[in-house]
């Protein structure tokens, strides 16, 4: 309702109090659209691009009831182009290197929080599911380790083979109860602060959090040749759109090194 109400002002301002259904076109879902993408606010500010968007998925909402109520004959908003809408900028995700990641491991961490972390890096889990995770969870079978559990997010089962490299972070089993958690972890916060600590002991100055381990397996991934459909699955992802994230990601560090040799 909120959204509704400050959308809701942003299309008075933009086309008064007059206007009905029927005058609600292509051509004014198109303008609106600039509108939203361009227009300075009261204290002179353009729109945040993410304000934007979900100011326009509000406008497109509403118009889709209109239609079900059968007020209109179509959603005008529809037909629009991709790039005649309001995008949010893509923020930009941080993840270790190969090479970072490498130098990461070596200082070879007693702490959980540190080991969960890069624990992270080769399994690509989320926070919430490591927290999550007991003895219980852990599937061995045939030489293969598996981990089997229902993702916090979404709420959907998942059953993650995990690599040698995986496994090497869990720490010594220190309880004989199967639901125990594996990780002995603090809040995410100080998680998040230990991670950072522990980078720049090592030289590595990025913003790092705990979901960076989940980017930094993605990427690894991919850089390595990994199948986009295969490494949305291990991520737990709904849709490959998802993933392809990522693949944008190696694909401007690859366009960048190529690029260096304009400066030799």
């Amino acid at each position: 309702r909120k959204c509704n109400k400050s959308m809701a002002n942003w299309l008075l301002r933009f086309a008064g109090d007059d206007v009905t259904l029927s005058q609600i076109d292509r051509e004014f879902c198109a303008e609106f659209a600039e509108y939203l993408r361009t227009a300075t606010g009261p204290r002179g500010k353009v729109l945040a691009a993410t304000t934007a968007r979900t100011f326009w998925q509000c406008f497109t909402a509403c118009l889709s009831w209109a239609y079900r109520k059968g007020w209109i004959m179509e959603n005008p908003c529809l037909r629009l182009e991709l790039n005649e809408r309001p995008h949010a900028v893509q923020a930009k995700k941080e993840y270790l290197t190969i090479e970072e990641l490498r130098r990461f491991a070596a200082t070879e961490p007693e702490d959980h929080n540190l080991r969960a972390y890069l624990f992270g890096c080769f399994c690509g889990l989320r926070w919430s599911d490591i927290k999550a995770l007991r003895w219980c969870d852990i599937i061995t079978s045939d030489g293969r380790t598996m981990a089997r559990l229902t993702m916090q997010k979404t709420k959907s089962e998942l059953f993650l083979p995990l690599s040698d490299s995986a496994v090497r972070w869990f720490p010594p089993r220190e309880s004989t109860s199967d639901i125990s958690p594996i990780f002995s972890l603090n809040d995410s916060g100080t998680a998040n602060k230990r991670v950072r600590r522990a980078a720049r002991e090592i030289g590595i100055t990025k913003h790092l959090t705990f979901h960076t381990s989940r980017h930094t397996f993605a990427t690894s991934l991919l850089t390595r040749g990994a199948d986009l459909y295969v490494t949305s699955k291990l991520l737990g992802h709904a849709s490959v759109r998802t993933t392809q994230i990522y693949a944008n990601i190696v694909d401007e560090r690859k366009r960048q090194t190529v690029d260096l040799w304009d400066g030799i």
